[in-house]
């Protein structure tokens, strides 16, 4: 975990190494409902909402997610937050 100011923003930076996510899977991570991974034989906990939840709390405040993953290697997710507000 990162964090950092740039500007007017303040950055998150959060990378594990993980298995990655496949790039078509990235841009509906952050819908309501969707996990990771879609084969039910693999065990999963939680209901798919803590992307959402996070996306929604950073639009408000005026803010970007982005979620950059390579299969194999990991994911990292970077939040930006305006340091004045929206």
């Amino acid at each position: 975990v990162e964090v950092s100011a740039k500007d007017d923003d303040l950055i998150f930076v959060v990378r594990d190494t993980g298995v990655g996510i496949a790039a078509e899977k990235i841009s509906t991570l952050t819908d309501p409902f969707v996990r990771g991974e879609p084969d039910p034989y693999i065990s999963q906990e939680g209901a798919g909402l803590g992307l959402a939840i996070v996306k929604s709390l950073v639009d408000l405040h005026g803010g970007q997610l982005a979620i950059e993953s390579t299969v194999g290697t990991g994911t990292k997710v970077i939040l930006s937050l305006p340091l004045g507000g929206a």
